[in-house]
């Protein structure tokens, strides 16, 4: 597994990014420094030429770019799931273009979060899975063709009404057979929805895009109450090898959070595989 950790391109009030006062440059120094080895990468609208320029600063400081997310597309009201089918084919090619924009930035994937939209109050399950369905079809080709993963982040019930848990994500993803969809999985959110990290991340097998791992109350990792002994354990079970990103509230300030993160995530890892070693 690999470290990762949130900055954005530029200067935001959001709040789980570590990095968000929009010093990019500076940003990945201290990313690098801290020992990351890749970031989500939060992105406003830019041109072409921009994320050319942010793919070549990253690359100049040694850090890959794992997810890239347009959160904007939350601000024009775009939803994969909306009923009107003019205003989702819209949404669905604003969509295509933002993954466009993550393979030419040099990402590995494009999260989908609340932009997948809910269930509204004359509408029912059923009917919202079939059109977010339908959306993904489309918008999971053009992902395979641009070698990108969409990743499905389930978010909790307070947050959005649709899609909630990793074992309801996951089955969801089983039941129509995506092209290029997975699951990015959030620690703070299944500690919420839900039952079981293990049998929650024994059924995500194979789908896992990414892992936000932050504490129970979205603070630096390890400072809360999540057992990560049982989280990574399982994670290593299944051979997942992707990132475990910080995605939390940069208390009490971004380097002070992250370093207490990765301090905390090697240490586990170190005595996780040390117990590996002497069971076999």
């Amino acid at each position: 597994m690999k470290f990762g950790i949130t900055v954005s391109t530029y200067q935001t009030q959001f709040g789980p990014i570590i990095f968000r006062d929009g010093d990019l440059k500076q940003n990945i120094a201290d990313i690098k420094a801290l020992g990351y080895e890749g970031v989500d990468l939060f992105v406003d609208r830019r041109t072409d030429d921009e994320l050319k320029q942010f793919k070549a600063m990253f690359e100049d400081g040694g850090v890959k770019i794992n997810t890239y997310l347009a959160i904007f597309l939350a601000e024009m009201g775009v939803k994969l799931s909306e009923v009107d089918t003019k205003k989702r084919m819209r949404d669905v090619d604003l969509f295509m273009k933002q993954i466009d924009k993550a393979r030419l930035i040099g990402a590995n994937s494009i999260a989908l979060g609340f932009i997948r939209g809910g269930i509204g109050e004359n509408d029912s399950y059923a009917d919202c899975e079939k059109r977010l369905a339908d959306s993904l079809n489309i918008v999971g080709k053009h992902a395979k063709e641009n070698g990108i993963v969409i990743g499905i982040e389930p978010i909790n019930r307070y947050e959005l009404n649709f899609l909630n848990s990793v074992t309801e994500t996951v089955e969801f993803v089983k039941r129509y057979g995506f092209e290029c969809v997975g699951i990015l999985m959030d620690t703070f959110h299944m500690n919420i929805e839900d039952v079981s990290f293990r049998e929650s991340i024994l059924s995500a097998k194979g789908l896992i895009s990414n892992v936000h791992a932050p504490s129970s109350h979205r603070q630096a990792t390890g400072s809360g109450h999540l057992d990560y002994d049982e989280i990574i354990g399982t994670l290593m079970e299944i051979g997942y090898t992707g990132y475990l990103t910080l995605e939390a509230f940069a208390k009490p300030d971004a380097n002070t959070c992250a370093k207490r993160s990765i301090d905390f995530l090697r240490a586990k890892f170190d005595t996780i595989e040390e117990t590996n070693r002497r069971i076999k």
